[in-house]
């Protein structure tokens, strides 16, 4: 397993920042069993610093080269040992909130697929999982999570534009398929009731996690 790579692709809505508090409270104990983790610190995730600089649809080629030395150079910068396989969690590798309400989330896939490839260093992928939700309940959730940041449009004067995102969930899927060549990947269904253990067993089955913090 050295140096090879899990990653846990949550969209914003699906779970992701309680997925990363988990991590955060089971840190050490994963990393006693020969992993690294990394995860960004939103919405009070313990001890995370990942930063991933993924791109934006307005970026060029030179400002994308320079987000991915960026990228490595955080991973450097908080000691992650690059020999060690490693359980990466982002929730915004799909896209972002704020392109969600522009109603274009799923339109720059390709491009933050093939940030994340190079930021890796092209390490191999064992697992990918991406979490889902049906568009509705997303979008309704998005938007009241984005509302409680600033000010928007009433949802109904957006709400159509939020359902006819540009891309669609499998051309999303099969963009990461296609440039991370990861060996499993799995899609699955958010489900508020799942426990933080059965996603963790999804992204890295390896883990022994008896002792972990629930």
């Amino acid at each position: 397993m050295t140096e090879k790579v899990f990653i846990h692709a949550g969209a914003p809505s699906t779970g992701s920042s309680a997925f990363q508090m988990f991590l955060g409270l089971n840190a050490t104990n994963i990393r006693a069993q020969g992993f690294e983790i990394a995860y960004p610190g939103r919405d009070g995730a313990q001890n995370g610093t990942l930063k991933m600089w993924l791109p934006a649809p307005k970026h060029d080629a030179v400002t994308r080269a320079y987000s991915i030395k960026k990228a490595q150079s955080n991973s450097r910068r908080y000691g992650r040992d690059p020999t060690l396989p490693l359980i990466l969690s982002e929730e915004n590798i799909l896209g972002t909130m704020p392109s969600l309400l522009r109603g274009n989330f799923f339109s720059n896939a390709a491009a933050r697929a093939c940030h994340v490839k190079h930021v890796l260093a092209a390490k191999p992928i064992e697992r990918l999982v991406v979490v889902v939700r049906p568009y509705d309940a997303f979008s309704i959730s998005a938007y009241k999570k984005r509302a409680g940041i600033r000010q928007l449009p009433p949802f109904e004067q957006i709400a159509e534009r939020l359902l006819v995102l540009e891309g669609g969930g499998l051309n999303v899927v099969h963009a990461f398929v296609e440039q991370l060549r990861s060996e499993h990947v799995a899609v699955v269904k958010y489900r508020p009731s799942r426990k933080q253990i059965e996603l963790t067993a999804a992204v890295c089955p390896h883990l022994v996690s008896d002792q972990f913090v629930r």
